[in-house]
């Protein structure tokens, strides 16, 4: 069994009490279903991959994202080049995946092709960009996901959803995961705006690579802003699409 979140941080924390859990699931703009438990958090995991990859390939990519991310999640500063940036980005597909896996079979929409390129060469396929962000609100864990068909304006309806957006926090470190599988909305550049760091915190691209950046815990988003940010790229597609069904 694959860990959804890393088994290193529930130990790294000592986290042992229970926190309450809540999963939604919204269609067509409404709440179709609900679920609240109690767990320890970071438990969760998925039967996914194979012992060959777990105990491979997989393992030395959360060793190597480890060293990187521990300080993080204790609240330092890092500076991150293009190879901790290709480190963190092929992680971060990498846990979107295996939190697909964990999810019920009708909500999974990381496409195929996506599993086998990266099982295959162990990089990141077109059409993926990645984004880090910092967390300053008290939930250990966070996570959403959205999939959605996008028509852009003169494409045919494609036969499945053809977008997909992650979204997950490690104490206070943010990941955001868009992939798509259609070039025209890669050709859209679609990705965050100039952020004015007196009302939100900086959202760095970490893929594709654009240059060295420095992640900072602070100023970071809060509650409300850990769900703007979840919706924001949402919301952009819906406006400059023909087309959206959940």
């Amino acid at each position: 069994m694959e860990h959804v979140w890393p088994d290193w941080l529930r130990k790294h924390l000592g986290v042992r009490e229970a926190f309450d859990h809540t999963h939604l699931i919204e269609r067509h703009g409404a709440v179709s279903d609900s679920l609240k438990w109690n767990a320890k958090p970071f438990t969760m995991g998925a039967n996914a991959v194979c012992a060959k990859c777990n105990n491979g390939w997989m393992s030395q990519l959360e060793q190597a994202t480890k060293v990187l991310l521990l300080g993080m999640v204790d609240g330092r500063g890092r500076e991150l080049h293009r190879g901790g940036q290709h480190n963190l980005a092929v992680w971060a597909l990498l846990k979107t995946m295996i939190f697909d896996q964990a999810s019920p079979q009708d909500s999974r929409a990381v496409f195929p092709s996506f599993y086998e390129y990266l099982f295959k060469t162990t990089e990141l396929p077109p059409g993926v960009w990645i984004w880090l962000s910092s967390y300053i609100g008290e939930m250990p864990g966070f996570t959403s996901f959205a999939a959605m068909e996008v028509t852009p304006r003169g494409e045919a309806d494609p036969p499945d959803r053809n977008v997909f957006i992650r979204t997950f926090s490690l104490g206070p470190v943010v990941f955001q995961v868009f992939g798509t599988t259609n070039p025209q909305l890669e050709e859209m550049k679609v990705g965050w705006p100039s952020i004015d760091s007196s009302v939100r915190p900086p959202i760095h691209q970490i893929w594709p690579f654009t240059s060295s950046i420095t992640w900072k815990p602070t100023p970071g988003l809060d509650d409300d802003g850990l769900l703007w940010f979840s919706n924001t790229i949402v919301a952009s597609l819906v406006a400059v699409s023909e087309r959206f069904d959940p």
